[in-house]
C-alpha cells in the first residue's frame, strides 16, 4: 500500500505545468518545487548493482551473458547417488545386472536383463504379452474418451437430450464387458502354468538349502558344504532351492534367472531353475581338464522384500545390500569344485583374513560394533571381547572366554548379555570357519 501510494503521488506531481505561470513569468517546474522523497530501502527507484544470473528479479536489466556462459547450467553433471536414498536398492539392482553380464551394456536393447535360465524366454513372452495388452487397452480407452468428449460436448445452441436406452448401446456395453475376459483369461492360464512349472522341480534336481537372515544368505549343499553369499551351481542341470528364514520375511530374487520366491519364517518354500551355458563368454584355461576355480559367469541375487536396516551402509548392513551371487560352472568344473578340499569359497591365504571375511559374510557387522567407543547396535560390542566380565539376563556373571563365545555363536539365546534382546539367529559354521572367526575376534 505504501509503495503504491508513493508511485501515485510521484505520477500526480510530474504533470506538465507549462500553462501555470509564476510571479517571474517563467513556467513552473514541479520537479524543482517538489523534491523527490527519500529513498525507501525497498524502493525500486534506488540505484543498485545488477543481480547475479540466477536471480529471478525482472526489475534490473543486467548485461546479457555470453552464449557460452548461458549453457553452463546444462553442462553441470547430475549429483552422485546417495546410497542411503530410497532409490538405492533399485539402482543397485540395475547396476549389478548390467555389470555381471559379459555382453557390453550398450548392446542390450531389450528392457529386461539378459535371460540366463531355461525359464527366461517364457517369462519374457508373458511379460511382453501383458504389457502389450495393457498398452492397447490404454490406447483404446484414451482415444475413446477423447472422441466421445469431443462428439458429445455441451453446446450453447443445442439442448441436452434425455438419455435413451437402445439395443445398440446395450450391445456396446456387453461387448465392452465381455471383450476383456478373453485376454485376461489367457493371462491367467499362461501365467499360472508358468508358475506351476517353476514350482514343481524334476525328480533328479540338485537340492540346495537356502537360509535367509538379516541381512545375508546361506546356502547348504547336500554333502554339508555351507556357502555364504555365494552359490556354486552347474550349468545345464536343474537346481532346486528350499527356502527358509530365521527372522523376518525375505524374498529370493534372481532377475537374470527370472525366479523369485519368498522365504517365510516357520515354513519352507521352494523353486527351481536350470542355468544355461553361455557360449558368448570365453572361459580361461584348458577346457579339456576340469578346473575347480573356473567360473563360467556370475548372476546376482537380491532380496525383494523390505526386511529392515541397521542404520549403517555397507555389505550385509541392511535390505539394500543383502545381496549374493550365483556362480555358474560347467558340470565337470562343478564336480571338481565339490571334490576339492577347502572348497568353501577358497579361503584367503591366512586364517586371520578368512575370519575377517567371515565376520562380514555372516552378518556379524550388522549387529556388533568393532571400533572403540562406537555406538551400541543390536548386540554388544566386540571391541576387547575376550577376557571381560559380563552379566547375563538371568543375573549370572560370566567371563567371555572362548567356550562362552563358541556357545553364543552356535547356540544363541542360551546366555544373553543383559541389556540386549535375544534376536541373534542360529548360524551354521564349520569348525574351520569358527576357529578363523574366533582368531579374528581376538584381535579386536
Amino acid at each position: 500500500m505504501r509503495r503504491a501510494w508513493t508511485i501515485h503521488v510521484l505520477a500526480r506531481t510530474e504533470i506538465d505545468a507549462r500553462d501555470v505561470p509564476t510571479s517571474s513569468g517563467a513556467p513552473r517546474s514541479t520537479r524543482a518545487t517538489f523534491p523527490p522523497p527519500p529513498e525507501h530501502p525497498r524502493s525500486t527507484r534506488a540505484t543498485f548493482s545488477p543481480p547475479p544470473e540466477h536471480s529471478r528479479s525482472t526489475r534490473a536489466t543486467p548485461a546479457r551473458p555470453p552464449a557460452e556462459a548461458s549453457s553452463t547450467r546444462a553442462a553441470i553433471p547430475p549429483p552422485p547417488m546417495d546410497p542411503r536414498s530410497t532409490r538405492a536398492p533399485i539402482l543397485l539392482a540395475v547396476r549389478r545386472c548390467r555389470a555381471r553380464s559379459a555382453t557390453p551394456a550398450s548392446e542390450h536393447v531389450h528392457p529386461m536383463p539378459p535371460g540366463l535360465s531355461t525359464f527366461a524366454p517364457e517369462v519374457d513372452r508373458i511379460f511382453a504379452f501383458v504389457h502389450g495388452t495393457a498398452a492397447i487397452a490404454l490406447a483404446v480407452v484414451v482415444v475413446g474418451l477423447v472422441a466421445l468428449a469431443a462428439r458429445y460436448r455441451r453446446r450453447r445452441d443445442v439442448a441436452a437430450a434425455p438419455p435413451s436406452v437402445s439395443r445398440a448401446w446395450l450391445a456396446l456395453e456387453l461387448a465392452w464387458v465381455v471383450a476383456p475376459v478373453v485376454p485376461f483369461a489367457l493371462m491367467f492360464h499362461w501365467g499360472f502354468q508358468a508358475y506351476l512349472d517353476q514350482s514343481i522341480a524334476p525328480d533328479d534336481a540338485y537340492v540346495v538349502r537356502v537360509r535367509a537372515r538379516r541381512w545375508a544368505w546361506e546356502f547348504e549343499h547336500p554333502n554339508g558344504i555351507v556357502e555364504d553369499d555365494e552359490l556354486h551351481v552347474p550349468a545345464g542341470r536343474a537346481v532346486r532351492l528350499v527356502l527358509s528364514s530365521s527372522d523376518v520375511i525375505h524374498s529370493f530374487f534372481a532377475p537374470e534367472l527370472r525366479v523369485k520366491r519368498d522365504a517365510v519364517p516357520g515354513m519352507f518354500t521352494s523353486l527351481w531353475f536350470e542355468a544355461i551355458e553361455r557360449p558368448d563368454v570365453p572361459l580361461e584355461g584348458d577346457l579339456s581338464v576340469p578346473d575347480a576355480r573356473r567360473i563360467g559367469y556370475r548372476t546376482p541375487i537380491l532380496c525383494a522384500e523390505l526386511c529392515g536396516a541397521s542404520g549403517r551402509w555397507g555389505p550385509n548392513q541392511g535390505h539394500a545390500t543383502m545381496a549374493a551371487e550365483i556362480l555358474v560352472m560347467r558340470p565337470e568344473d562343478f564336480d571338481a569344485w565339490m571334490s576339492t578340499p577347502g572348497c568353501l569359497g577358497f579361503a584367503p591365504a591366512t586364517t586371520l583374513e578368512w575370519g575377517e571375511q567371515l565376520f562380514s559374510q555372516k552378518g556379524c557387522s550388522a549387529c556388533h560394533a568393532r571400533e572403540e567407543g562406537a555406538q551400541a547396535l543390536a548386540g554388544p560390542s566386540f571391541h576387547g571381547l575376550f577376557g571381560r566380565e559380563v552379566r547375563t539376563t538371568s543375573g549370572e556373571l560370566v567371563i567371555t572366554d572362548e567356550p562362552y563365545v563358541r556357545e553364543a555363536i552356535l547356540q544363541p539365546g542360551t546366555r544373553v548379555v543383559a541389556g540386549f534382546d535375544d534376536v541373534m539367529p542360529r548360524i551354521r559354521m564349520s569348525e574351520e570357519q569358527l576357529d578363523a572367526l574366533l582368531e579374528y575376534l581376538r584381535t579386536l
